[in-house]
């Protein structure tokens, strides 16, 4: 009878080792000061019809854009004042003297929300994902039109190419290599996007989750509450660069044009969306026009009228 007791015992002793395959080690939540409540940036939003959309390579009105901006972030930002694209998840970037073969070397201390590395894995995975949504007609965006000068984009996306054969590649986590088949100085400026930002598994597997406060962000923010008259963003303990985000929170507020104009005079929003006109300003200096970040796109069919001609097509490329 006694040996039966061993049964359960060796079950065990062989069972413990298993359990901890394939577990990653989890780290310790970095040591911060407790966020201030006091320390937010309020943005006023006109309210309307239209529903935020929180897909980051879906969306495409300038509220919903600009929601996702404090969430996520790819290799580059843009400079929130000139629009020119800065350094953000990569600490390095170079290009080739032929402007072909791109490679950047990524921060090391980079993060998801919830602890999880961002390397290039996470970066490339969401880069072809971007690519499989295009392809299978899920959530199309205009930027993939403007990844076809990666090498075999092309080729993948019309069916002749497989994943393995576009020119994005990794040497080690902390390195990307783009290749492309003609140069493109905008590259930068693209990936600048959040249609182009590090993309957590489970967004990529799952979506949007039904709760938004869930979702795994690779930004500086994560979302606390969100509700039909707010969004609040509440900085996240693990941003790589968290002692150069100035403010704890950013407050989404939904309002009609009068209760900005009122919340403006009475100095409860640091920014407004909304249209205020010039002789109502407190002050002249209250209105800052910057650039903003925009592409205008013209094609033109090369199989009708005067564009058969190649020399007309040769004579745009020029002037262009």
């Amino acid at each position: 009878m006694k040996r039966w007791y061993l049964i359960p015992i060796l079950f065990l002793l062989f069972t413990l080792p298993l359990l901890g395959k394939g577990t990653r080690e989890i780290e310790p939540l970095p040591s911060r000061e407790p966020l201030d409540v006091g320390n937010r940036f309020v943005i006023a939003v006109q309210q309307s019809q239209d529903p935020i959309y929180l897909d980051p390579v879906g969306a495409t009105d300038t509220t919903s854009l600009l929601v996702l901006d404090g969430l996520f972030e790819g290799l580059f930002s843009l400079d929130p004042t000139t629009a020119e694209p800065i350094l953000a998840l990569a600490k390095e970037a170079s290009v080739s003297d032929d402007g072909l073969v791109w490679t950047f070397l990524l921060d090391k201390e980079a993060r998801f929300s919830n602890g999880d590395p961002i390397d290039a894995e996470a970066l490339i995975e969401s880069w072809l994902w971007l690519l499989d949504r295009s392809k299978h007609g899920e959530g199309n965006t205009y930027l993939v039109s403007m990844m076809g000068c990666i090498e075999g984009v092309e080729a993948y996306m019309n069916g002749t190419g497989s994943r393995s054969s576009i020119g994005i590649t990794s040497r080690n986590p902390s390195h990307i290599q783009i290749s492309l088949q003609t140069a493109a100085p905008y590259l930068p400026a693209m990936l600048g996007t959040t249609s182009f930002a590090a993309i957590h598994e489970s967004l990529r597997n799952g979506g949007v989750p039904p709760e938004p406060t869930e979702m795994v962000c690779s930004g500086p923010y994560r979302i606390e509450t969100i509700t039909e008259k707010e969004i609040l963003l509440s900085k996240h303990a693990w941003y790589r660069d968290y002692e150069s985000v100035p403010s704890d929170y950013i407050q989404f507020r939904f309002m009609d044009q009068v209760s900005i104009f009122e919340s403006y005079l009475n100095r409860e929003i640091d920014w407004s969306l909304a249209y205020i006109p010039r002789e109502l300003l407190r002050a002249p200096q209250d209105l800052r026009i910057t650039p903003e970040y925009s592409t205008g796109f013209y094609y033109f069919s090369s199989d009708t009228d005067t564009y058969m001609d190649e020399r007309v097509r040769r004579a745009l490329d020029i002037l262009i």
